[in-house]
């Protein structure tokens, strides 16, 4: 898959699911993590996608139409600022911590099943 078809995936998936977490996006868009770091920096040139790096997520925030926003709070000032927003990539590690959800929720490859919007 050539550098803009993997682009345009990336999109359609922050656009469909609001949220894609590192290792689906690996799985989806079938690419190397150095890949994706690449993939995502020119998405970011490009300013067709923000990073927002040394920041914790403190929530997110939607409607029915799915993720409207999140708040971060920078980790070196404390500040919590509002970002508004209509999807957003959150890389947290390569492990996901949800084995307190095991045979309680829809799971898939150790991650929590997502649907758009709010259920």
């Amino acid at each position: 898959m050539h550098a803009a078809e993997r682009e345009t995936l990336i999109l359609r998936l922050l656009s469909d699911r609001g949220f894609v977490g590192f290792q689906e996006l690996e799985r989806q868009v079938a690419a190397s993590p150095a890949t994706l770091r690449r993939d995502l920096g020119r998405l970011v040139e490009a300013g067709r996608i923000e990073l927002k790096c040394f920041r914790t997520l403190e929530e997110v925030v939607g409607d029915d139409s799915g993720v409207t926003g999140v708040r971060l709070r920078n980790a070196q000032s404390g500040e919590i600022e509002a970002l508004g927003l209509q999807g957003c990539f959150i890389a947290i590690g390569h492990h996901p911590n949800t084995d307190l959800f095991k045979d309680q929720l829809d799971m898939r490859d150790g991650y929590v099943v997502t649907r758009a919007g709010l259920q």
